[in-house]
């Protein structure tokens, strides 16, 4: 409940995991990061405009960080930088285990990630505009792709 239901897609696919925990751990770390990703990409678009949408996550937060923008987009940029770090890219990309797991995120973890993604969304929504809309409109990324595709998130409107 604390990170919403829109977008749908990747919060969709979302909610079954986060019922069936503590399954699918990894998945759920990936879909909070997709949601976070897509709220990046037109919040660093809105601001800085060229090729954001088509950027990761890690770039446009970089970008964002190393812009002249105001000091709340400079603390959000350098918390989507440590999120992206820790929880996104693992999530994504990291299929070793820490020493001693059988899996790479615990349940408490992918709670704990839920909370952390919903204070970010709600900072991002709070100073964009371009953010809010996306997750208004509900159909202008599509998410999924096959892997190794760059197009795994993907905007589809003008």
């Amino acid at each position: 409940m604390e990170v919403g239901f829109r977008p749908t897609r990747p919060l969709f696919y979302l909610w079954p995991l986060i019922q069936g925990l503590p399954r699918g751990t990894r998945d759920c770390i990936r879909y909070l990061g997709d949601y976070i990703d897509l709220l990046t990409k037109e919040f660093t678009f809105e601001y800085l405009g060229g090729k954001a949408r088509q950027c990761s996550l890690g770039r446009n937060a970089f970008q964002l960080s190393q812009s002249n923008l105001s000091p709340e987009i400079q603390d959000i940029a350098k918390f989507l930088l440590r999120y992206n770090e820790f929880l996104y890219t693992p999530g994504k990309h990291d299929f070793s285990l820490p020493p001693g797991r059988k899996h790479r995120f615990t349940a408490r973890e992918v709670v704990l990630a839920t909370y952390i993604t919903a204070v970010i969304a709600k900072r991002i929504k709070a100073v964009s505009k371009a953010a809010c809309i996306a997750v208004e409109k509900d159909d202008l990324y599509i998410i999924g792709g096959r892997w190794g595709s760059k197009e795994r998130v993907k905007f589809v409107h003008d």
